[in-house]
């Protein structure tokens, strides 16, 4: 979990509370044909690396920003990566790409190396006094946060130890050549390499975001993850501090222009730690599930902690069906409800267009009803779908209908807040 991040103002509902640009971006690999491999747009054009042919591009340009900064080295050892196991790439493109582009703006892993100095508790101090920001985010990388569990931290080391022997074997990365697996523990530009590798992996495994396209699903339905469209993987420097609750504060969104956009789920005091949800809400899954998705940590939020239902009519269970039956309660929700309901089948059914007039007369509700109705509230669960419904569709991906990085057009959303 990340170590906090704090309000230092009040919020309403629907109040952006963050944009980020992530430090770190990469594809995901699970539709490594569908998405550019370098901007992560829909390649429509679909433009291959001849060689390799695990990697898709959506234009000349991102082809060749591609090759110029780390594709001229991830490309002979991605397929072998796949062929091994296709989670290897997920878990270390992106960091393997970062340390390419490092090396090659300084020539040789030796003068790299001259220009770092690790020390003991693991943080990267600058040599030279000139601010170089490609060092500088190493530098800030290196803080964050990467314990991983045992049976985790094996499989990380597995994985990194066959991306560093790929690319001893099929690059040109390393100076020495036709290393044998003898010298590898003696060459110290492999274990110099490989040990920031590795950190920089577990780093990920902990802090990475996965980049998916918005799905249209029912409120208060399971979908099938396959459904899912994934396009990558990032991190940001900031949106790494926030911790997890499956009640969260507030949620993400990606931008167009790959940016994180987080936004008030309900109103936030000053001095509120803001929380998000790493997996899904406690009315989306059932505890026993979230807790296996959660592997890094025990979640302590108030829904683990009491058990919160799903809020699948099946799945109610007594005690919650009795205190919201009680007279006075079961008043409020049950109006709430029917007030709310007309509306989120209109928003659902994209009977509503999403502009300025619906973004507040939904967050109007979610500021009013807070006050009136204590969680677990159904008619609060259907608002945040709501909520999750209208911000995806104005700040998330547009359906693209052109190719952003080859045409000179830019495809922007009308409506201003």
């Amino acid at each position: 979990m990340g170590r906090g991040l704090f309000a230092k103002t009040n919020f309403k509902a629907g109040d952006i509370v963050l944009v980020e640009k992530p430090s770190l971006i990469g594809p995901h690999f699970a539709n490594q044909f569908i998405f550019c491999s370098y901007c992560l747009a829909v390649a429509w054009t679909g433009i291959p690396c001849e060689t390799c042919h695990d990697n898709i591009f959506c234009s000349l340009k991102c082809k060749k920003m591609a090759w110029q900064e780390y594709h001229h080295i991830d490309c002979s050892i991605t397929p072998y990566l796949i062929l091994c196991d296709p989670i290897i790439p997920v878990l270390i493109h992106t960091n393997l790409k970062f340390i390419i582009s490092l090396k090659k703006d300084y020539k040789t892993i030796d003068e790299l190396r001259s220009k770092l100095k690790i020390s003991k508790n693991d943080q990267v101090e600058i040599v030279n006094d000139r601010s170089e920001p490609k060092i500088d985010l190493f530098n800030k990388l290196m803080g964050l946060c990467c314990d991983v569990p045992v049976q985790q931290n094996l499989l990380l080391i597995v994985f990194t130890v066959k991306a560093l022997i790929c690319m001893a074997k099929y690059t040109s990365f390393f100076s020495e050549k036709d290393m044998q697996y003898n010298d590898f523990i003696k060459n110290e530009d492999f274990l110099f390499i490989g040990s920031f590798l590795l950190r920089l992996v577990k780093i990920g495994s902990v802090n990475y975001h996965t980049i998916s396209d918005t799905f249209e699903g029912n409120s208060f339905k399971h979908h099938d993850p396959s459904d899912e469209r994934f396009r990558g993987i990032c991190m940001g420097l900031i949106s790494t501090m926030t911790n997890h609750s499956c009640t969260p504060s507030i949620r993400r969104c990606f931008t167009d222009e790959m940016k994180y956009v987080f936004y008030a789920m309900e109103p936030i005091a000053s001095g509120t730690q803001l929380l998000d949800s790493y997996n899904k809400y406690f009315f989306e899954s059932p505890l026993i599930h979230r807790r296996k998705k959660n592997s890094n940590f025990v979640c302590h939020c108030m829904a683990c902690k009491k058990d919160w239902p799903l809020f699948i009519l099946p799945e109610l269970n007594d005690v919650f069906l009795d205190d919201l039956m009680k007279p006075k309660k079961y008043s409020k929700e049950l109006f709430s409800i029917m007030e709310i309901t007309p509306l989120k089948e209109k928003i659902f059914n994209d009977i509503y267009s999403i502009d300025k007039k619906l973004i507040q007369t939904v967050t109007g509700m979610m500021n009013e009803i807070v006050d009136v109705l204590p969680q677990p509230s159904i008619a609060r669960c259907m608002l945040f779908q709501m909520l999750i419904k209208i911000f995806d569709k104005f700040y998330g991906f547009i359906p693209p209908f052109e190719n952003l990085c080859s045409s000179k057009k830019n495809f922007h959303r009308t409506g201003v807040l």
